[in-house]
């Protein structure tokens, strides 16, 4: 949304429609009572898997199953 408003014109905004759902299982995301610990906790995971390196993973998975469905 906030994407859609700085790269479109005002005119094609016009036609943008934006849909809020509301869920009781909002209660179990981090930003639902977002406070001084659960701000400290996604710093401290964001800084912990700054450098992860999802690719790795799977030239990893690759190594240890020889006979991975997954092309070369």
């Amino acid at each position: 949304m906030a994407a859609a408003m700085l790269s479109q014109s005002p005119a094609t905004l016009r036609d943008l429609r934006f849909i809020c759902g509301f869920s009781p299982a909002m209660i179990h995301c981090c930003w639902y009572a977002t406070n001084v610990n659960t701000l400290l906790r996604y710093l401290r995971n964001l800084i912990r898997h700054f450098t992860y390196d999802a690719e790795s993973d799977i030239g990893r998975f690759r190594k240890a199953i020889p006979s991975a469905p997954f092309p070369a």
